[in-house]
């Protein structure tokens, strides 16, 4: 029996890997089923221990079936780690974590360096990404930088985990891929993540802030921020906080403004 249900696992595990878009694509196949058995194995045992307070407690379980006492359990487990979240907020020394999107060529990387060093910064395509720990007025931020080139966008969503704000940078001067920027956004904003346990659809991305940067402000012919967010349909972004900042990343006009935006944000959250 162990042996048929170990190859069950595993069959269901290879399915897992092979057609789910979840996983990293850099990740092997023996580490994602070991990934998939602990997950399994530690969602198991605290069932087990549900079903046993269950069966221990006659008085206080009622009339409630076994899968209602579990839910129970599941939505009191759930509300203690809100709670100590929220707690290690209030007097942990917490970073919050951003993710710089767009384009190739739009300036990304530029504005990171920016926001860190207050200097203009000869960058070159990012390859991968480039992380950086901002600190605004005691408020830190885990600022990500993804590339932004075709091959780079289809990993954009391996980022998104515990996001809080989205920097969506767009070049106000490439009139040409606005219609493409305004595909990966809401493409973006809209994925969902498969918690198989249950087999819950979930937007990774549902409590994040998104900031619009409007960059090179300076060049001739560029797009204000009010037509770029007319271009976006940024208005439908009925389920997010959303703003735009005009900027330019050379000289550093309009991101002060945005550092306090995304401290404000996080506050108020």
């Amino acid at each position: 029996m162990r042996g048929g249900r170990e190859g069950q696992r595993g069959l269901k595990c290879l399915k897992l890997y092979l057609f789910t878009t979840q996983r990293n694509s850099t990740v092997s196949f023996p580490a994602y089923h070991l990934y998939i058995c602990t997950r399994e194995m530690l969602f198991f045992n605290y069932h087990r221990k549900c079903f046993t307070s269950y069966m221990s407690s006659p008085s206080k379980r009622g009339t409630l079936m076994p899968s209602q006492w579990i839910q129970n359990c599941h939505q009191r487990f759930l509300k203690m780690g809100v709670l100590f979240t929220k707690l290690m907020a209030l007097f942990g020394d917490k970073e919050h974590k951003v993710l710089i999107v767009g384009l190739d060529n739009a300036g990304k990387t530029t504005i990171l360096y920016q926001f860190l060093t207050k200097e203009a910064v000869f960058t070159t395509p990012t390859i991968g990404s480039n992380v950086e720990e901002i600190n605004v007025n005691k408020t830190r931020f885990l600022v990500w930088d993804i590339g932004g080139q075709e091959t780079f966008r289809a990993s954009w969503n391996t980022y998104y985990c515990n996001t809080e704000i989205v920097i969506l940078v767009v070049d106000s001067t490439d009139r040409e891929r606005l219609s493409l920027t305004k595909e990966e956004l809401h493409r973006m904003l809209a994925h969902e993540f498969m918690y198989y346990v249950g087999y819950v659809h979930i937007q990774e991305l549902q409590n994040a802030s998104v900031l619009i940067l409007a960059n090179k402000q300076d060049m001739r012919n560029s797009m204000s921020a009010a037509e770029i967010s007319h271009s976006l349909t940024l208005s439908s972004l009925t389920a997010h906080t959303w703003h735009i900042q005009a900027c330019c990343a050379l000289t550093g006009e309009g991101l002060p403004a945005s550092l306090d935006w995304m401290r404000s944000q996080v506050l108020a959250n």
